[in-house]
């Protein structure tokens, strides 16, 4: 049950991307002064849950169409807001090793779930140099 959840997920981004691609990316003539790029956001990656499969697809995927950049719209990992410093770093480590495979330059902008440490649940004391950032 995990795993078709998981594709659906991965269907969605690649969705996204076609459609931001289509709408925003394409025109019929193209002009000197016009460029094709992708949005994506809410990647919200994590070794769990098939979700590394899912951004690979959509990697692959950004490659083939060829744009001329990728705009990250934030929301980069699951969580860093309710997590330890070692589990961000891991989520960040993944993004990081996946998204070098995308072929063409990448604009990563913070999200809410790029702030560390902020919940309570997180354990993580307001004197920890990471600290909501």
């Amino acid at each position: 049950m995990l795993k078709s959840r998981n594709l659906n997920v991965s269907s969605r981004l690649i969705f996204i991307l076609f459609v931001t691609f289509n709408f925003f990316g394409c025109k019929e003539k193209e002009s000197e002064e016009s460029f094709k790029f992708i949005f994506m956001a809410d990647v919200h990656i994590q070794p769990e849950l098939n979700a590394d499969d899912g951004f690979k697809m959509a990697v692959d995927k950004i490659n083939e169409l060829k744009p001329d950049f990728v705009i990250s719209g934030g929301d980069l990992i699951m969580d860093a807001l309710d997590e330890t410093f070692e589990r961000s770093i891991k989520q960040y480590g993944l993004y990081k090793e996946i998204s070098q495979k995308i072929n063409i330059p990448i604009y990563n902008v913070i999200g809410n779930h790029e702030v560390f440490g902020v919940y309570e649940n997180s354990g993580v004391d307001d004197t920890h140099p990471e600290y909501g950032k």
